[in-house]
């Protein structure tokens, strides 16, 4: 409904994009919480994932809103990064992660998301400009967003590394890349 009636460009159909938008956030909010509480039953599927695949997917779902505060993406990494992990759940983390990193950045900076593989490790590094985590942000929701991320990134033998200040925030996410 909210994509039909954002093809209108109507001015009269704002507020219902709007209405209609705080409902599904209320409703991915209430998704997050019962996920945490149910992540025990979750069924993964681990195999070796393309990473590049991934990211420029989760992105060309998030281009809008980079275009709408002008932030840039910028991608440092090679064409052939792998991690054993699932695809879902690290899907899921990604898009998390960057739509705070677009959300709590200002205007006319960069999201860089770079990558680097050790032998048995491949590291995620997702870097904005914003304000940190220790900033006040009006926009909250029910703060459920990395928690459940940090939970999807375990369950993938992984890590979630957080390293925030005033100058911006790095989140990494180590995924292992053999079984």
């Amino acid at each position: 409904s909210i994509g039909r009636l954002a093809k209108n460009n109507k001015v009269e159909d704002l507020a219902q994009i709007k209405t209609g938008a705080d409902a599904v956030l209320i409703e991915f909010d209430n998704l997050l919480f019962w996920s945490v509480k149910h992540l025990d039953k979750i069924k993964l599927n681990h195999e070796l994932v393309d990473l590049v695949e991934i990211i420029e997917e989760v992105y060309q779902l998030l281009e809008t809103q980079f275009a709408e505060k002008n932030i840039r993406f910028v991608p440092d990494f090679a064409d052939d990064c792998v991690a054993y992990a699932d695809r879902n759940t690290l899907q899921l983390v990604l898009r998390n992660v960057l739509h705070n990193a677009v959300k709590y950045s200002p205007s006319d900076t960069n999201i860089t998301v770079e990558i680097s593989e050790t032998s048995t490790t491949t590291t995620i590094n997702v870097i904005d400009k914003g304000c940190g985590f220790g900033c006040d942000h009006e926009d909250k929701g029910l703060g459920l967003g990395l928690e459940l991320c940090e939970e999807f990134v375990g369950l993938n033998n992984g890590k979630l590394v957080i390293v925030s200040s005033k100058e911006g925030s790095s989140v990494s996410i180590q995924l292992p890349i053999i079984s």
